[in-house]
């Protein structure tokens, strides 16, 4: 039965038939490292979990996690939906999608419309998450659709300290409304997660460095700002050194996330304040540091696109600070 449908996905109630899928979802690295091993290892276990999970709680509740597909082809990519614990006292939004479906704001949509249902529709007044304290994509997806970090949490029986995201409908005019979004901002997110993605060669992905000519104007500029002299490149000047890097095996297992964003739009101009992380391995040593991104965009008759960014690293003397760490 279908429940929501979003501009490129349906969520609709699991059945025993998606049971291949489920036991595919529930065993892959990144469920079991963030979310943990259910003891799902056959497509028998996979139907009883349905059963006695979804299943049952959207018959005690109404509410469950939904399986999320695809329009254009019925694949299902993941799981998003409402959840009643026994150990929460209030009703927390879950989800999880397969890799190869990441970064391509599946997992925003899917949850976006799922706070608004149940915001909108079951009337319910305060939803929350809670993640792993190195879920970092996880807390990011979080607050982009609303939800703000309250606090650490410790659940029974369970040694591991979580992060508790919020959202409340009381204050929702004093946060970010993501569901309320506009077509504009979620342009301006999709510019930006490509830009992010375009350098990464982690787990052997193919870097796309020339992509950025096409999310940026033709006379756009890139500054790297982190010591006493700014060096400013055109966008070929931009690319070409990094392609290079990237691809003959200077930088190695190279990965960009945006962490946390502030967005503002007016009109036909845009500015974005990211925190971001950044990891590799540079001609045998690893690294990984924090920085912030500045990010200017503007609407042109192709669409919005990026005009210019500029960066700076964490260095000593210079931290990120720490509302942006949480």
């Amino acid at each position: 039965m279908k429940i929501l449908e979003t501009d490129r996905l349906t969520l609709r109630l699991q059945t025993t038939d998606d049971a291949e899928f489920i036991l595919e979802l529930i065993n892959d690295p990144s469920w079991l490292q963030f979310i943990g091993d259910r003891g799902v290892k056959t497509i028998d276990d996979a139907r009883n979990y349905i059963l006695n999970g979804p299943i049952h709680m959207y018959e005690q509740f109404g509410f469950c996690l939904y399986l999320v597909e695809r329009k254009d082809d019925q694949i299902p990519i993941g799981i998003c939906g409402l959840v009643k614990r026994d150990t929460l006292e209030d009703v927390d939004i879950g989800f999880a999608f397969l890799p190869k479906y990441w970064a391509k704001g599946y997992a925003y949509e899917a949850a976006s419309a799922v706070l608004a249902y149940g915001k909108d529709t079951l009337g319910l007044n305060r939803i929350v998450a809670i993640t792993t304290q190195d879920n970092h994509a996880s807390a990011k997806l979080l607050k982009k659709i609303g939800l703000q970090f309250e606090r650490l949490v410790q659940l029974p029986n369970d040694p591991e300290e979580l992060r508790l995201f919020t959202f409340n409908s009381r204050t929702e005019n004093h946060i970010t409304n993501t569901y309320k979004l506009s077509d504009q901002k979620i342009s301006l997110d999709r510019l930006t997660d490509a830009f992010f993605n375009a350098f990464t060669n982690k787990n052997g992905k193919e870097p796309n460095v020339r992509v950025l000519n096409d999310l940026f104007i033709p006379e756009g500029i890139i500054i790297k700002n982190t010591d006493s002299i700014p060096i400013i490149y055109n966008l070929q000047q931009f690319i070409e050194p990094r392609e290079k890097l990237l691809r003959e095996g200077h930088l190695t297992d190279f990965k960009e996330e945006e962490i946390h964003e502030i967005t503002e739009i007016f009109g036909n101009i845009a500015h974005r304040f990211s925190l971001y992380r950044k990891s590799g391995v540079l001609d045998g040593d690893s690294f990984e540091t924090l920085g912030m991104k500045t990010m200017q965009f503007i609407q042109t008759p192709s669409g919005w696109k990026i005009s210019s960014v500029a960066w700076d690293d964490e260095r000593n003397g210079l931290t990120i600070p720490e509302r942006y760490r949480n």
